[in-house]
């Protein structure tokens, strides 16, 4: 969002976040049970309360796209694993975009085979990866984006147990 503000100008930013692409669309295209992103949940979450709160759904979004994009960052910045790193991002990605759809769960075996490779037998990692399984099993079966977001918590998890804080930029 920095990035296209910068280049672009604060005008197409805000027009983004405060009209967006999504109140162009359809409410059928974000609220489809198919669509398991961020936006589309919180779509079918605004649309299911029925109550108008005056703000406009990317600013909804925005609020809560930055941890994502906050901790993602963090975690690039500090590990000391690219493997590791190319995991978080797919699973931010997975959350992010706004058409992430249930099919795109295959894109989730990356992250979990590179979990699954840094095990050690610590009984943490050991739940971990299995908490990462069951939670790939639940992915295709509906809550796909609950699954999603799990899966890009233990990696953040692992990551951090795995290098901590490390240097903030390698090199």
């Amino acid at each position: 969002s920095l990035i296209v503000a910068s280049f672009q100008g604060l005008s197409i930013f805000f027009d983004y976040l405060l009209g967006g692409v999504h109140s162009r669309l359809p409410a059928w295209v974000l609220t489809q049970p198919i669509n398991q992103s961020l936006l589309a949940i919180l779509a079918r979450l605004h649309r299911s309360a029925g109550v108008e709160t005056g703000l406009p759904l990317g600013v909804y979004y925005f609020i809560c796209a930055a941890p994502i994009f906050a901790l993602t960052g963090w975690r690039l910045l500090r590990s000391r694993d690219d493997v590791l790193g190319l995991a978080i991002s797919i699973q931010a990605a997975l959350l992010l975009y706004p058409s992430t759809s249930k099919h795109y769960c295959v894109l989730a075996m990356i992250p979990l085979l590179a979990l699954s490779q840094r095990a050690r037998a610590t009984d943490f990692q050991v739940i971990l990866v299995s908490a990462a399984i069951a939670l790939y099993a639940t992915l295709s079966a509906g809550p796909a984006f609950w699954a999603n977001l799990g899966l890009w918590g233990i990696l953040i998890a692992v990551d951090v147990r795995k290098n901590g804080n490390g240097p903030l930029l390698r090199g």
